[in-house]
């Protein structure tokens, strides 16, 4: 049986060159408040290093603090300027050159939020994404929890699994850059570390 070829790619780290959550808060509000909004949560990103604390709890704390009550329109404009502005400057010229020659199918699975990374997708040609979602209210605002689980180590490999209905008739390789991968890259038949750097 020919297997189809499935492309596994993790997004901050490894097709980009920054991390694209705190780059997104550094382009919208500027770099002090980037640093005094950090600085409050210096305690949970410590503990979360070590880990001591959630990654996923640290990392909607510090959403929250930024994003709440945020208009959903405004956020999503907020993303496609970002990626507009940003596209050329983060993206890693070698991941785009593979990108471009490979005709596997392609999926980015992400820890960053799904209203940013979705605007990256467009632009690389890449039409699905399982990355962090994000809840709204019924007002249409940000309420800066998550509506999902963050896609991060194991929520990486439950996700591929809802998405492929039969394991066996794929041929995986995946790519990444941290930790975060590893269960991504040991699920998948063939895995890359900075394979982009």
């Amino acid at each position: 049986m020919n297997k189809k070829h499935l492309e596994l790619f993790d997004f901050d780290g490894t097709l980009t060159r920054k991390d694209t959550f705190v780059d997104l808060i550094k382009f919208q509000f500027g770099i002090a408040k980037l640093l005094l909004g950090f600085g409050m949560y210096l305690p949970h990103l410590f503990l979360m290093k070590v880990k001591l604390y959630s990654n996923a709890k640290t990392k909607q704390k510090i959403f929250k603090h930024f994003f709440k009550g945020m208009d959903i329109q405004t956020f999503n404009k907020l993303c496609k300027s970002y990626c507009d502005s940003r596209f050329m400057k983060i993206m890693r010229p070698s991941a785009m050159t593979y990108l471009e020659q490979s005709e596997a199918e392609k999926v980015i699975v992400s820890a960053s939020i799904q209203n940013w990374v979705k605007c990256f997708a467009e632009r690389l040609n890449i039409e699905t994404i399982l990355a962090t979602e994000i809840e709204i209210d019924e007002y249409g605002k940000l309420t800066g929890n998550f509506s999902s689980n963050n896609c991060h180590g194991d929520e990486k490999v439950l996700r591929i699994k809802n998405l492929i209905n039969d394991r066996s008739s794929y041929q995986i390789t995946a790519f990444g850059d941290t930790s975060g991968d590893k269960a991504m890259i040991n699920y998948a038949d063939k895995g890359h570390y900075n394979y982009f750097k």
